[in-house]
């Protein structure tokens, strides 16, 4: 278990920021700055997972 939460925590923490920016939205009481911030959190994780992942893919190429 240990190995897959270092394998995959980022993807588990865009999911969980996805996930609270939709039950925000969809839940009808939002406020438009709450969603401004969703919005930048769910892309500096979105950013965080692609930077992990390339440097992942460019370790592995090295291999």
């Amino acid at each position: 278990m240990l190995q897959f939460l270092a394998k995959y925590s980022h993807w588990l923490l865009l999911i969980l920021v996805f996930g609270s920016l939709a039950v925000s939205f969809f839940s009808g009481r939002y406020d438009a700055a709450s969603l401004v911030f969703g919005v930048i959190g769910v892309l500096g994780v979105g950013y965080l997972v692609y930077r992990i992942e390339t440097d992942r893919k460019k370790k592995r190429v090295r291999s």
